[in-house]
């Protein structure tokens, strides 16, 4: 709604702009059988020792030191998209770090923020630093992509445009094994780290 509204419409084009919208029915990626174009592919990786060091526009928040062991030695990552104003989001924290806490240190996990990912504004790092420490229920690494990287890189190439999304990588080839709800993230990491 933020999005089709902030096209500067009048009341009467906004409502007809959403009902077209409406009218195609559900987006692709929640239609039965939609898979990510970026299952099964090599994706580079280079982009997460930015990430790592906090450089090239990400701001850690927390858990920087869980990255600074040598993420390339790890088997799987898994990066949650997410943003404070998204109510399932705030629901996955719990379940998120359940995980993480499940989980030996051949998994790297992430939560990456871009509170702004649909309408592109600039992001408040202030708001989501605060936003953080207000929250008892999110105890794995938390980094703020606020130049917008891990969107490009990954979010944007996996064609599935709503938040909260898992994506889950292999980390010695690249390949992208998932991308999804949180709820199916437990038993995705599970099949992969069998694989191993």
């Amino acid at each position: 709604m933020k999005t089709i509204n902030s096209k500067q419409k009048s009341s009467g084009e906004f409502w007809e702009n959403l009902r077209e919208e409406f009218m195609k029915g559900p987006p692709i990626f929640v239609r039965r059988g939609w898979k990510s174009p970026l299952l099964g592919k090599s994706m580079s990786l280079g982009w997460l020792d930015d990430l790592m060091n906090g450089e090239s526009g990400f701001e850690w928040v927390k858990g920087q030191d869980e990255w600074e062991d040598g993420w390339r030695d790890k088997k799987l990552l898994v990066l949650e998209f997410w943003t404070s104003w998204c109510g399932p989001c705030l629901r996955a924290f719990s379940q998120f770090t359940q995980l993480a806490e499940t989980y030996d240190a051949s998994v790297l996990m992430a939560g990456i923020n871009s509170e702004e990912i649909f309408s592109g504004d600039e992001i408040d790092i202030d708001s989501v630093f605060s936003f953080v420490q207000t929250r008892n229920d999110m105890n794995f690494p938390v980094v703020v992509d606020s130049e917008r990287t891990a969107l490009r890189e990954l979010f944007d190439k996996a064609g599935r445009r709503a938040v909260p999304t898992v994506i889950i990588v292999s980390i010695r080839d690249g390949v992208v094994h998932f991308v999804g709800d949180p709820a199916d993230v437990g038993e995705a990491v599970d099949r992969l780290l069998g694989d191993y």
